[in-house]
């Protein structure tokens, strides 16, 4: 049998693709693999300081079959009225649900959007991480003094592992990845995450700490700031009490954020 490859890019297309494409370097950059494989239908580059590969994200997010079982755990990162977003991820064991975002709230006004969709969620959540950073901090007092679960993560601050990572986000999208290297989750087919997850580099410290792309950093070069990325870290930041009806299976040296 002999076969014939064909390549299309999008921007041959006869569908309206202009506008999508825009969309694509606005926010990934035109020299990032998303805008290369979800764009000009080329396979992705191997980039030397690129944290995660777009392979292990596409993987995630057409893996079938996972079970969601195990504590219901919400990150939130809170964003000011602008053109970032305040981004909300939701995980129960190895899948990750909708990740959902709103622009334009201030402080008490998120407060009220999250507590809304904590209204209308089906699965409570057993905790819910707050990026206390910023308008976060007056997010996370409101809704402790209303008893909501939650705690406070400041991702700026020492890591737990404090010889091996710069600070604890640096730490948190380390443990992102290793979920993904574990290939036992999903994540949903949102292209914006699977984007901002994709387009963050690393690199690493004199002393051997590894250090993440700073918010700032990504401006400079032009690329969105990773709101539903940073969400789904802070999903992994703390081990959840897990539910009593619940029955977790026994993960040998798994460590007991990725449950």
């Amino acid at each position: 049998v002999r076969w014939t490859p064909l390549h299309w890019s999008c921007l041959d297309s006869p569908l309206p693709a202009a506008e999508y494409a825009k969309e694509v370097i606005e926010d990934y950059g035109e020299d990032s693999n998303y805008y290369r494989v979800r764009v000009l239908g080329d396979f992705p580059t191997s980039e030397f300081d690129q944290f995660i590969s777009l392979e292990l994200l596409e993987a995630a997010s057409i893996r079938e079959g996972v079970i969601a079982e195990g504590a219901v755990v919400w990150g939130l990162d809170p964003a000011w009225m602008g053109a970032d977003e305040t981004a909300l991820a939701i995980r129960r064991g190895d899948v990750i649900g909708e990740i959902k975002g709103v622009r334009g709230l201030d402080t008490m006004q998120t407060v009220g959007w999250v507590i809304n969709e904590h209204r209308e969620a089906k699965d409570k959540p057993d905790l819910m991480v707050v990026d206390c950073i910023g308008i976060g901090a007056g997010v996370y007092d409101r809704l402790k003094e209303l008893n909501y679960p939650v705690i406070a993560c400041n991702v700026a601050e020492t890591p737990s592992g404090v010889n091996k990572y710069l600070n604890t986000r640096a730490e948190l999208w380390d443990r992102y990845k290793e979920w993904l290297q574990a290939r036992r989750g999903s994540i949903p087919n949102d292209k914006k995450l699977i984007g901002q997850s994709s387009v963050v580099k690393y690199s690493y410290r004199s002393q051997g700490k590894l250090q993440i792309e700073s918010k700032a950093d990504m401006r400079k070069r032009g690329v969105h700031s990773p709101d539903r990325a940073d969400a789904v870290c802070l999903t992994f930041y703390h081990q959840p009490i897990v539910r009593a009806k619940v029955s977790m299976p026994l993960m040998g040296d798994v460590p007991g954020w990725m449950m």
